[in-house]
């Protein structure tokens, strides 16, 4: 399980949306250019990752959530990506 703490940053209409920073490792390393997570975290401009969920916790603006994705559906969702890329 990949898991981040996201902070809810907005309440409306029983949705919550929450909101994470993007961390990458990548930044100096001579080997950015041929890294596949070099490439990746050039690629993706944004720094923060927002979601938006049901609200069925009862959560409010400024609590802490813990949102965790399986690997499997992580690299699922991969391949699919990157077979669209290279059609």
């Amino acid at each position: 399980m990949i898991e981040e703490v996201a902070k809810v940053v907005d309440c409306h209409n029983n949705k919550v949306t929450v909101q994470s920073q993007i961390k990458s490792a990548c930044s100096g390393c001579e080997q950015k250019s041929s890294c596949a997570s070099g490439q990746v975290a050039d690629a993706i401009p944004q720094k923060k990752l927002t979601l938006a969920f049901e609200n069925s916790l009862r959560l409010s603006v400024g609590d802490s959530v813990l949102i965790g994705i399986p690997e499997k559906a992580l690299l699922q969702t991969a391949a699919i990506a990157l077979s669209l890329i290279h059609i």
